[in-house]
């Protein structure tokens, strides 16, 4: 909400039209701590909120005095959360802001319906009669309205919202403009978006700017300078809060890159000798052991420990004969041929094959023989 911005929240069209009714203006390009500041004593001192400058809590010294003095102060509230700065200057100010209860919908399309539905307000007599005027006739409306400011004591109520019981607010939180006499001078606050360059362009915040203009006379000097106006020729002294933390932002994402570096390329404990990749399977395994025992002869005694393996799992799938062919088998057909008659042997109701032609039956030996 500036003077020098044309767009939705900008107030170009306010400072137009206050220079068209023969107002004078004035943007305040220093701060107003600074002792090069220039402040009319029968000024009206306009801030307009948000603003991101955290370093306006030094101008709240000279705000009080220039209420003390008589001044008029136009404060223009955000209404939607209000930062750090907004508060700051209505706590200066012995005000506050207060959250209205309402219960958003949970559907997405309902909430955006929800979200853009305008609050309609209503002039209230009181206020206005206060000021010597009569109230605007509008129609007044806000898109957004999640904060309201408390009225202080003495203070009189210019806009209230219109059925507050719709919006589940109660009567005491459906102020949303107002003045109070504060400090000795005159405080006027009210929402931001109500002297925005659409709410103007519309044509229903038209009447109540022309209300503040015969209410508030003399010239308009709005403070520019938190919202970016500075000096011509004249450089920041240190740059803003918010450019500092991204400094500090990225000087530390760097620090952690730099730290990652030099932990990838630092050895992970001790060199070890890479051992060579192993590409043969079981089975090639098994075979190779195969062919060892074929060429040292061990088929008999293969035959027996297969045998005895059989035996000691279950003898009673196990004939006794069985042992004593083992004895006798001579070469891998043997060995293969005494295999196949213990697996025919070991199934339900099978009958034991007759052992191959030529194959000696050796006395019956006992099952703990050498192996």
């Amino acid at each position: 909400p500036t003077t020098l911005s044309k767009g939705p929240a900008g107030w170009w069209l306010t400072r137009a039209y206050l220079e068209a009714r023969g107002t004078s203006t004035l943007q305040l390009d220093r701060r107003l701590s600074d002792e090069q500041s220039e402040l009319p004593a029968d000024a009206v001192l306009v801030l307009a909120f948000p603003t991101r400058d955290l370093a306006l809590g030094q101008d709240l010294d000279r705000l009080a005095a220039h209420l003390r003095g008589g001044g008029r102060v136009l404060v223009a509230t955000s209404g939607a959360g209000g930062g750090l700065a907004e508060q700051l200057v209505l706590q200066r100010l012995g005000l506050g802001l207060e959250s209205l209860p309402r219960e958003e919908p949970l559907g997405p399309l309902a909430w955006w319906r929800w979200a853009r539905t305008p609050h309609p307000l209503e002039a209230s007599t009181e206020g206005w009669r206060d000021l010597g005027l009569r109230p605007p006739r509008g129609p007044f409306s806000l898109s957004s309205l999640d904060q309201v400011p408390t009225v202080p004591q003495g203070g009189a109520v210019l806009l209230r919202l219109d059925a507050p019981e719709a919006l589940d607010t109660a009567a005491s939180l459906s102020t949303a403009a107002f003045t109070a006499p504060v400090y000795g001078g005159r405080l006027v606050v009210l929402p931001a978006p109500l002297l925005s360059n659409p709410a103007l362009a519309d044509g229903g915040s038209g009447d109540l700017l022309e209300a503040l203009r015969q209410a508030l006379p003399g010239t308009w000097a709005f403070y520019e300078h938190p919202h970016g106006l500075r000096p011509a020729g004249s450089v920041e002294a240190s740059p803003p809060v918010s450019r500092i933390a991204l400094d500090l932002f990225l000087v530390h994402l760097a620090l952690l890159y730099l730290l990652a570096v030099a932990s990838l390329a630092r050895r992970f404990g001790p060199a070890w000798r890479e051992l060579p990749p192993r590409s043969s399977s079981n089975a090639t395994f098994l075979r190779s052991l195969g062919l060892l025992h074929h060429r040292l002869g061990h088929h008999c005694t293969g035959a027996q420990n297969l045998v005895r393996r059989a035996f000691e799992l279950d003898r009673r799938d196990v004939p006794e004969d069985l042992l004593r062919r083992a004895q006798g088998v001579r070469g891998e057909r043997g060995l293969v041929a005494l295999a196949g008659s213990l697996a025919q042997a070991r199934r339900p109701g099978a009958k034991l094959a007759a052992p191959p032609t030529g194959t000696a039956a050796p006395p019956t030996a006992s099952p703990g023989g050498p192996r």
